[in-house]
């Protein structure tokens, strides 16, 4: 049986979950930008129906004319929507659900890395896990995107860092361990597929770390290299949408519009700004939806920051000053995996930045 302690955590995920996805609950569907979920799940029902596995051509897309939609754009959230018609439940709530479980799941995978992995204290579990759940952009990906694919990237990111970590820093992985890490890492490549290109390069850098800072290093690698199943179990959509790129008219999505030096975020918008709309980006500083970091947020990052850059001074200057004897004890507990990920943050706010 769940012990008292447990189950209050339980709780607590799920009312920390519950509050940004509260609005599900009403009637009625709801505008987004992205207003296409339910004919995707639709045109995957109706292509496994038609004997089509796994499904490529949708049928009713393309004028008609057939339309190579899961070659290109991530399937496996919807493969979960058509999992929930089995039960005869409507599109509408299905895609409430899957909004919904997004944030639930995330909750629970981002909680374990925290816990689990990093070894925090249960509150600071806890609060790390709110932080994660209610940045603005995470409601902005539901209520204003509508990208259902990329809500449901925030629930592996958490585990793609946590495993990478313990491969880094545990001393023996269990085979059927590896196992289950390359079901995960294969559900992320078919999960969000700019996910995959954005994050590339932090999650490079992040490795590059774990190489420098593991015990072991020939052993990583070797444990790194026993992930690579997991690419061949994603390959049957990977493949196509690299080698068959040339099949489709892709020039159009990076020109004009959707020329990317049009959508940089400016300093004040992450910052300082508290607009919130529910139209899209345009160019220059014209948008109509949001882009803030979140006040709380990045006032606690800016506050962790100062007190880590006194702690480390006073360690490596070896300052005894009386009043500094806070930070002295302090930077005992700076971890190296913490520097690196506050290195990060800083480093991918400098990309959003046209500068």
């Amino acid at each position: 049986m769940l012990k008292r302690k447990n189950i209050l955590i339980i709780i607590g995920i799920f009312f920390l979950a519950l509050l940004p996805v509260r609005h599900l609950f009403l009637r009625g569907y709801f505008p987004m930008d992205d207003n296409t979920q339910i004919m995707r799940i639709y045109e995957l029902e109706t292509c496994l129906k038609d004997g089509q596995f796994p499904c490529r051509l949708v049928p009713h897309l393309g004028n008609g004319y057939t339309f190579p939609l899961f070659n290109y754009y991530s399937p496996l959230v919807y493969y979960l929507g058509v999992f929930f018609r089995l039960f005869n439940i409507h599109y509408l709530l299905i895609i409430k659900m899957l909004f919904g479980l997004s944030f639930l799941v995330s909750a629970i995978t981002f909680y374990w890395l925290v816990k689990k992995v990093f070894r925090f204290g249960l509150y600071s579990a806890l609060a790390g896990t709110a932080f994660y759940l209610w940045a603005p952009y995470r409601s902005v990906d539901i209520y204003v995107r509508g990208d259902l694919a990329e809500s449901w990237a925030f629930v592996f990111l958490p585990l793609i860092i946590g495993i990478t970590y313990l491969l880094a820093t545990e001393k023996k992985v269990k085979r059927k361990t590896l196992v289950v890490y390359n079901l995960i890492l294969a559900a992320f490549f078919l999960t969000h597929t700019v996910s995959l290109v954005t994050l590339f390069l932090p999650m490079f850098l992040w490795l590059i770390f774990l190489f420098f800072t593991a015990d072991n290093r020939l052993i990583l690698i070797k444990r790194l290299l026993f992930l690579t199943p997991s690419a061949a179990l994603a390959s049957f959509y990977l493949l196509p949408a690299i080698f068959e790129k040339g099949l489709v008219t892709s020039q159009t999505m990076f020109s004009g519009y959707f020329y990317y030096a049009n959508h940089f975020v400016s300093f004040s918008q992450l910052f300082f700004s508290r607009y919130w709309g529910y139209g899209g980006s345009n160019v220059l500083n014209n948008d109509t939806m949001s882009f803030q970091l979140g006040w709380l947020m990045w006032w606690l990052v800016g506050i962790y920051t100062i007190i880590v850059s006194i702690s480390l001074a006073t360690k490596f200057f070896k300052l005894k000053t009386s009043w500094l004897k806070w930070s002295q004890s302090y930077s005992a507990q700076i971890k190296s995996y913490q520097l690196i990920i506050l290195i990060l943050y800083f480093f991918s706010l400098f990309l959003s930045h046209a500068k």
